[in-house]
């Protein structure tokens, strides 16, 4: 999990999970050894993410504020792109009746947008999408590219988050397994596999006793696998589900989502997870369903809580709809 400052402490948990099942099946679903909770302190704390000193919210950060255009330049191309998708493009081309821009010509020009805010060409942005109905094409990372359809779900190697503040580690790790099948090692140093104690390291996420700042996780997934990543501070549920639908539906590219449960029975929370401390958490986004109404996610607290006083202990996957998720990622934010 993620801590967001280091006074919170005795009052937050561990990150946590979700409360309704999947519409999404998985594909494969391996469990890693749970780790044993026997470090946990009496009292769980909520320290999977973390802030630099001095800033109270995600979207205080400069590196966030800098990149913000460039992401609602990008979140308004996605919408275009999910709205082809979801039509099967049927149309797409042609102009409407009242003399507005067809579809395609909406798509060029937001893509022009997107090149004019980043002053670089989109090919050095993100991949090129595939729209074409039978679309089976490969990859940077060698997985199949296929055109997004109403609901898709990416394989899940489910992994035990190992300390009460590796929920970054463990979701990073999900997020690369259901990416690639071929990136066990490390791009940036051959040497380096898959682990959370390695992803935790001062080369990749930086995690801490206080948690993982997310902005390091566009940096890791770059670094390990090539991954042209991004993290979105307080996503509308508009911008979560067209950014979704992108990024798995599109690019076999699973997501992170940075989310936030204050304590009280009377507030919002997911997976069975603790209702009387404040948690922050980072859990991996493998799938949707209903044209990304429905959000699969992977918990990794599942094995390491196992009685948190609810009717079931937490579960390796779960699901949510985009709008609950847009409340919990609101402090944080998702990488996509």
């Amino acid at each position: 999990m993620f801590s967001s400052r280091r006074r919170r402490r005795q009052r937050t948990t561990t990150g946590l999970g979700l409360a309704a099942l999947s519409a999404v099946t998985i594909a494969a679903l391996l469990a890693a050894a749970p780790a044993s909770a026997a470090d946990e302190p009496a009292t769980p704390e909520g320290r999977g993410i973390a802030l630099p000193n001095g800033y109270e919210s995600l979207g205080d950060l400069p590196s966030v504020q800098a990149e913000k255009p460039l992401n609602d330049a990008l979140d308004a191309l996605h919408a275009l792109y999910a709205e082809k998708y979801l039509a099967g493009g049927a149309g797409a081309a042609t102009a409407r009746a009242d003399g507005e821009p067809s579809l395609d010509e909406r798509i060029v020009a937001a893509r022009a947008e997107v090149e004019r805010v980043a002053g670089r060409p989109y090919s050095e942005i993100e991949p090129e999408p595939d729209f074409s109905a039978d679309a089976s094409t490969t990859s940077d990372s060698g997985a199949s590219v296929m055109a997004a359809a109403t609901q898709k779900a990416l394989p899940v190697r489910h992994s035990t988050q190992r300390t009460s503040y590796y929920c970054g580690p463990a979701s990073v790790a999900m997020a690369i397994r259901a990416s690639c099948s071929a990136c066990e090692r490390s791009r940036y140093n051959s040497s380096d596999t898959i682990s959370q104690t390695t992803l935790a390291s001062s080369r990749y996420l930086a995690t801490t006793t206080s948690g993982t700042n997310m902005s390091r996780i566009p940096l890791t997934l770059n670094r390990w696998a090539g991954f042209a990543s991004r993290l979105v501070s307080s996503p509308s549920a508009a911008s979560i589900k067209s950014g979704v639908v992108n990024s798995i539906g599109v690019y076999n590219r699973a997501v992170v989502y940075g989310t936030r449960e204050l304590a009280g029975a009377g507030n919002p929370h997911y997976n069975y997870h603790y209702t009387t401390f404040t948690i922050d958490h980072l859990i991996m986004g493998y799938g949707y369903s209903g044209s990304g109404d429905r959000l699969a996610y992977a918990d990794p607290v599942a094995g390491r809580w196992t009685n948190t006083g609810q009717s079931k202990a937490p579960q390796k996957t779960n699901a949510m709809r985009n709008t609950s998720m847009r409340i919990f990622t609101q402090p944080w934010g998702v990488v996509l």
